[in-house]
């Protein structure tokens, strides 16, 4: 998954979040491991900040830092997490 994009006119609809939902039932029913970087993407959607909530908010877990500074988050498959 690499840089998530939703035209401004669909925003705030849920679509990511959707997405970011069957990926987390994936792993987790595939008891499957995934670490990514957060970073923002320029000036369209949301800020580091906004992607870091989000992405805690659906679960994640913080597991360091890039070399950038930015969070390293991680899913770990077969525990619970939010579904909302």
């Amino acid at each position: 998954l690499f840089q998530v994009y939703t035209i401004p006119k669909e925003r705030k609809k849920g679509y990511a979040t959707a997405l970011l939902q069957e990926i987390i039932e994936w792993v987790n029913k595939n008891k499957d491991l995934i670490q990514f970087e957060v970073e923002g993407w320029g000036e369209v959607g949301m800020n580091l900040d906004q992607l870091y909530t989000w992405y805690i908010d659906l679960g994640f877990e913080p597991v360091g830092v890039n070399a950038k500074g930015n969070p390293v988050l991680q899913l770990r498959g077969g525990k619970n997490v939010s579904n909302t």
